[in-house]
């Protein structure tokens, strides 16, 4: 800890060896430490002296986990923990798109990409020499909006997947679908849906691309298609919303909007 404040040097100044105890630098009530750092260290020296000055009759030590500000527990967490140590951010408007209780961690990992404009499309491939078009429709530009879902490949495969829960919203505009998407006046259920056909079908174009163009391997629209339905209804059954759960009705609520 004190290393983390003062650097290398710090047990230097202080007069502190690296492995020394508790015991071995408070002693006889008085603090064991070198007076010529407290010129460069002089906050530090203020804590510590202004700290309860430890002592036998107190008990044992024991760890405290910090999970915020003057909030200590016994127990360990690691997303309070994470929150101690990360640089906070605005939350970005199209983060319930990518991250949400039901979504899938693989997937929600290639839609913040996409969010970023950070897949390895042909435009950003230019940048390195290498010229590549659409594996779906042979557009030369392809880039993040075209991929999803501005072709007319993956736009059909788009307003199949959600004709029934967006109406005249589909779009194969990206910032048009991505507005349509964060709509907050909508059934609870069809927002699920939606949020995840949308996370579902980015993972499932971005591989169908990828494997046309790295492996030769392709399948058609209709195949891909029934596959997406068959991942969404088995993460739909991997959540168990059985009985009264709120949720309950989800796959049954899939089964009304996708006709396939």
């Amino acid at each position: 800890m004190l290393i983390d404040k003062t650097g290398d040097l710090g047990p230097t100044y202080l007069g502190i060896p690296r492995q020394a105890m508790l015991s071995e630098v408070f002693t006889d009530g008085v603090w064991r430490m070198r007076r010529r750092g407290r010129r460069v260290f002089g906050e530090v020296y203020d804590a510590i002296e202004g700290a309860t000055a430890p002592a036998i009759d107190a008990g044992r030590d024991f760890v405290l986990w910090r999970h915020g500000d003057d909030d200590f527990k016994n127990h360990f967490s690691t997303q309070k923990t994470w929150d101690q140590i990360r640089v906070r951010k605005p939350e970005v408007p199209w983060r319930s798109l990518g991250w949400f209780t039901q979504g899938v961690p693989r997937q929600s990992f290639i839609v913040w990409l996409a969010f970023r404009d950070r897949l390895s499309t042909g435009v950003r491939m230019r940048q390195w020499g290498i010229t590549q078009g659409c594996m779906f429709c042979g557009e030369p530009n392809e880039d993040r909006d075209h991929l999803f879902f501005a072709c007319p490949f993956t736009y059909t495969l788009w307003l199949k997947l959600t004709s029934q829960l967006l109406g005249n919203s589909v779009s194969p505009a990206w910032s048009t679908t991505v507005t349509a998407l964060l709509r907050s006046r909508r059934d609870k259920l069809d927002g699920i849906l939606l949020k995840l056909v949308f996370q579902t079908a980015i993972y499932f174009v971005w591989r169908e691309r990828n494997s046309r163009r790295h492996q030769g391997v392709r399948v058609d629209g209709g195949t891909l298609a029934r596959r997406i339905d068959r991942f969404i209804r088995h993460r739909i059954l991997s959540l168990k919303y059985t009985g009264s759960h709120k949720l309950a009705g989800l796959l049954r609520r899939w089964f009304e909007v996708y006709t396939g």
